[in-house]
């Protein structure tokens, strides 16, 4: 709302608009009315408010609120009416015992109205008691609640109707043709002022981001001889069109973000453009996944200090795993790529640093060329085995110069993949000739799940911002395209790498994370979200199987008979139980332990319920060990959040007939049933007596001791 002030010259009077307006935005008011019209009777000379419900179906902002009463009663002094808003954070008066001696009303209460004339009946539109205004800008859905009370005796009458009438005001911004208003960067200042996103600038001056700050502007022209450089943790924001001229440069710096808004914006490079990114730490042998944020750059162009020899990429069409050891049975999957080869956009590459030198270390690397911006489609296939859902794994790259949001490409995506992206994380070493799939960080609209405790490379959980650069694994449902447009860019999303958060606090999601562990560094990461639109089926975007295998240890939660890394389950219960498994290559000791929790879990218990034990331990007091043999255990643990567990009458009663005792050796009694085996373990989980095909109500184990 803008106020105008015209003053002649000279002149001792002015004027002053009296009404609100608006400058480059167009406004246009929608009312909409609601009515309840079944008649009912006001209880004579009660306290208590009578009260009906009027639903309100739309989000937009109020903007205006009136409440028509239509009723026949004699003497309306003896009523108020009142109104309460869906979230009950005001009740308004809006007739409060007003012109004696008066009978029946219809009335439209509206701040815009008179003051009341009293009158047999009372027909118009009046002011109320209390201003309605107090609910604009609040959003109006939900059940609006109107009380109507009769405070004085004798006198009766009924409720004809209620209309609520609520209003919303749209804006809708002008179209402003980009150049009507330009401003020239002269190296020191602007020559229209500070541009914005209507604004064409033109740079005929250095500028940099980490001295003169972000930029947001129309289109962005760099011309001979003068060089933009969007600095670390900066960056510039582009609504249409980029040109750098001839001897013109932009440079953008490894987390600095350059973002186009439309996809149709053109991009025009004659002059030189550098992408510069750096990897996060890697021993010797590790890959990198890459893509190119920009067009036509060659392998050798951008990798040439890289080893030659091993830069791959993927066709999952190739792919097949009869053994189920992750690993392509003919070795056709991955392609090398020649230094010659031009990387395509949206194409994710394999890159293995140069073997000489000293490891641990990062690399830096330099895109040169024109950038790639709106629409890219990138071509998924399934891989050779049709009987498998979760072997069509495609290497594809965020093909930006600036970070994008995981979510939105999920979104986007659905139907065309599985719903969860992989990122290789080159935590783990070379074993033999093999990596282990377990270096594969999980994300999805859940969340992310980490590789690692410690060590080498990222070990954090992917938090959903994927950088410049960046590429990862995701898994085909059809043959097909994935798509990358500018929805999923943005200036607020950190370009630091795909693990980083962005500048401002992720939201707090009802979820947790646990991990398995062992003390010779196995670990294994899970997570459990509850959110309104997940279920405890399968549902896109929220369930990550667990697709690696051939790992020594790991760790997940069961949707039926499939193994899940993240699951997302529905809105947060303490009824819930979630059951986990797990697997493990050797006889060894581990332990559970609860990560992280956020949202309602945070001040919620969370207890690991040992079946085999007939244990419930409480994970937010102290992680919990046991002991398992080689193999795989999907029926062993349950995730709760309560100790008492519904239906156990039955075991528990019969849990107590039965009495275990004894110095020399142990007694096993039971009271009630015949005892047919009997074990017995320590306290972490390992077998120490066996006893099987028994009949008996007694049994002596002499060697327990």
């Amino acid at each position: 709302n803008c106020r105008l002030l015209i003053e002649p010259t000279g002149n001792d009077y002015y004027a002053i608009n009296t009404m609100p307006f608006a400058i480059g935005y167009s406004i246009t008011t929608t009312c909409n009315n609601y009515t309840y019209n079944t008649a009912f009777a006001i209880p004579d000379n009660n306290t208590a408010y009578s009260v009906r419900a009027i639903n309100v179906p739309t989000t937009a902002a109020i903007s205006d609120v009136n409440l028509r009463v239509n009723l026949n009663h004699t003497y309306v002094s003896d009523l108020q009416v009142a109104l309460v808003n869906p979230s009950a954070s005001n009740q308004i008066t809006v007739f409060n015992r007003s012109c004696t001696n008066n009978d029946n009303m219809n009335v439209l209460f509206d701040d815009q109205g008179s003051a009341m004339v009293c009158a047999s009946p009372i027909n118009g539109t009046y002011l109320p008691a209390q201003p309605l205004s107090v609910y604009n800008g609040m959003n109006p859905q939900g059940n609006w609640l109107i009380g109507i009370r009769d405070l004085g005796a004798a006198d009766t009458g009924t409720v004809n109707s209620y209309t609520l009438t609520v209003c919303s005001q749209n804006f809708t911004e002008l179209a402003v043709a980009c150049g009507t208003v330009t401003s020239i960067w002269n190296g020191s200042s602007w020559s229209n002022g500070v541009p914005g996103k209507n604004t064409a600038a033109q740079i005929n001056g250095n500028y940099n981001t980490a001295v003169h700050g972000n930029l947001l502007c129309c289109s962005l022209t760099i011309t001979n001889g003068n060089t933009v450089t969007i600095a670390n943790a900066t960056n510039i924001t582009i609504v249409n069109d980029l040109t750098v001229n001839a001897g013109g440069t932009l440079d953008v710096a490894n987390t600095g973000s350059l973002v186009m808004v439309n996809n149709a914006g053109t991009v025009t490079n004659n002059g030189t453009t550098l992408i510069r990114k750096t990897t996060a730490p890697f021993d010797r042998f590790d890959y990198t996944f890459w893509a190119s944020p920009v067009v036509n750059t060659t392998i050798g162009g951008a990798l040439s200090a890289w080893q030659q020899t091993n830069i791959f990429k993927l066709n999952a069409a190739n792919f097949r795993d009869d053994n189920n050891d992750s690993h392509d049975d003919n070795g056709d999957a991955w392609i090398f790529t020649p230094q010659t080869e031009a990387m395509q956009p949206g194409l994710g590459y394999a890159a293995m640093a140069n073997t000489s030198g000293v490891f641990p270390r990062q690399e830096n690397v330099v895109f040169s060329g024109r950038v790639n911006n709106g629409i890219v489609n990138v071509p998924v296939a399934l891989s050779q085995d049709n009987a498998k859902s979760n072997d069509d794994f495609n290497l594809i790259g965020n093909p930006y110069p600036s970070a994008i949001y995981a979510n939105d490409f999920i979104t986007a995506n659905a139907g065309v993949i599985s719903g969860t992206l992989y990122f290789w994380t080159h935590v783990g070493n070379l074993t033999g000739s093999a990596y282990s799939p377990d270096d594969f960080a999980y994300y999805n609209l859940s969340g992310g799940t980490a590789t690692s405790a410690t060590g080498t490379g990222n070990t954090s959980q992917p938090t959903g911002y994927i950088a410049s650069g960046q590429g990862f694994e995701v898994d085909a449902s059809v043959n097909g395209n994935v798509v990358f447009n500018n929805s999923m860019r943005s200036a607020a999303y950190s370009n630091a790498n795909f693990y980083k958060m962005a500048d401002s606090p992720m939201p707090q999601k009802d979820r947790l994370w646990l991990n398995m562990t062992a003390e010779d560094g196995i670990f294994s990461q899970q997570l459990v979200g509850f959110f309104p639109e997940a279920s405890a089926g399968v549902d896109y975007g929220y369930d990550g199987e667990y697709t690696k295998t051939n790992t020594s240890a790991t760790f997940y939660s069961m949707i039926g008979d499939g193994k899940y890394k993240i699951q997302g389950r529905s809105a947060f219960s303490e009824a819930d139980s979630v059951p986990l498994g797990f697997s493990s290559e050797f006889e060894k000791v581990y332990t559970i332990s609860l990560a992280a929790a956020e949202g309602a879990l945070e001040d919620q218990q969370v207890y690991l319920e040992d079946l085999q034990l007939q244990q419930m331990h409480n994970l937010k007091a102290s992680a919990y060990s046991f002991t398992t043999p080689a193999g795989t255990f999907n029926d062993r643990f349950v995730l709760r959040f309560s100790n008492q567990i519904m239906g156990h009458s039955d075991l528990e009663s019969a849990a107590n007939a039965v009495t275990v005792y004894g110095n020399e050796g142990v007694v096993v009694k039971s009271a009630t049933a015949t005892i047919k085996k009997v074990m017995v373990y320590d306290v972490l989980g390992r077998m120490l007596v066996q006893r099987e095909n028994l009949s008996a109500n007694e049994v002596a184990l002499p060697s327990v001791r």
